[in-house]
């Protein structure tokens, strides 16, 4: 599976995760998969060996066993939950992280598991006091379904207290270091910040490029077509940049082909093209995503990343199911889930690697 283009966010509760998944994607233009996103495969098909924890509440028939479990018991369960969640996630992202689009996960997937996969994560966290003090000030409509069990109870009080244990034992001290110290960018509640303001500090923290730039197709005989000429010729790719301005010279895209511009600020930062042909006397294999360079001052932040998502994006539009990308280099496009195919020749006679991957 790859996550190159995958953001993760864990943390504790009333850290803002949710409003940071939602608002990132947005911003990107991704996709946005929220607090139990996995609910979908919870149908009357999951195997309740298999799942216990997560059967538990789907075929719960009295709710008052829910709150009266001890905090021990309370916390077992949300443990096992969540590994059983963790199983269900990985099974939807194979496919959501198919769509070439920028995939923003408020994730139960444990930190060790994280770690395996390489993943871009960021940890959100907020004083584990709040959720014990304020868990039932949200008008959430399950908070408020447990607030009126608990109140429904023999004795309120003491079923009120119970569950304030509960809170603490799955909010402890503990829990929070775990995630503090768990290797992965932190982002503190604050609440003198604005939304916009957290949005920046994660994003830069995921080290998602900035969002005023926008990748955007270039069309034959614009202002954006001269400007990314002039770009071409001023850029340092001395042994292609010949052959790139006699392509836009003679402008050699037809159908589909054509060039993209990664943009900042009204200037051009940043190119691909996408093509039937390309410097090879492969006619076989199609289409390439070639011509990829990014500015030197804006290099490392995932700028060729998206421009390749976008690439790949219109052509899995046009029904294709695989792309290709020529290289001299060993361990860069791997990072955006390519596989090394094998050496080619180009018409220079020169050997070059050739990379693909299924989109």
């Amino acid at each position: 599976m790859d996550l190159t283009n995958t953001y993760f966010i864990i943390g504790n509760a009333y850290a803002g995760k949710s409003t940071a998944v939602k608002g990132l994607a947005e911003r990107y233009g991704g996709i946005a998969c929220v607090e139990n996103y996995h609910e979908k495969l919870m149908d009357e098909s999951l195997d309740k060996e298999q799942f216990p924890c997560l059967c538990y509440t789907r075929d719960m028939t009295d709710w008052r066993q829910f709150i009266r479990r001890t905090p021990e018991e309370y916390a077992a369960w949300i443990d096992g939950a969540a590994k059983e969640c963790e199983i269900l996630e990985l099974r939807l992202l194979e496919d959501i992280t198919k769509s070439c689009k920028p995939v923003f996960v408020d994730t139960n997937i444990c930190i060790e598991t994280l770690h395996k996969l390489g993943a871009n994560v960021l940890v959100m966290l907020a004083d584990p006091m709040i959720s014990v003090t304020r868990f039932f000030e949200r008008p959430d409509r399950e908070k408020q379904f447990i607030y009126g069990l608990l109140m429904d109870e023999p004795d309120p009080d003491a079923a009120m207290a119970n569950y304030r244990e509960i809170l603490m034992r799955i909010n402890s001290k503990e829990r929070y270091d775990r995630l503090r110290s768990s290797g992965f960018p932190v982002i503190l509640r604050d609440d003198n910040r604005t939304i916009g303001q957290t949005l920046d500090i994660a994003a830069e923290s995921l080290g998602l490029p900035p969002a005023d730039i926008r990748i955007m197709p270039v069309e034959r005989g614009t202002e954006l077509a001269d400007e990314l000429m002039q770009f071409v010729r001023e850029c340092s790719w001395t042994d292609v940049k010949e052959h790139i301005c006699n392509m836009l010279d003679e402008w050699v895209f037809t159908d589909w082909e054509g060039m993209l511009a990664a943009v900042k600020d009204g200037r051009i930062i940043g190119m691909a093209s996408m093509m039937k042909t390309d410097y090879y006397p492969l006619p076989d294999i199609y289409p390439w995503i070639s011509c990829i360079f990014v500015s030197e001052e804006y290099r490392g932040q995932h700028i060729s990343g998206r421009l390749i998502s976008y690439a790949n994006e219109r052509l899995r539009q046009l029904g294709f199911d695989r792309s290709y990308i020529p290289t001299e280099y060993t361990g860069l496009y791997e990072h955006y889930g390519y596989s090394y195919v094998r050496d080619i020749t180009n018409y220079g006679g020169g050997t070059d690697r050739l990379y693909t991957k299924e989109i």
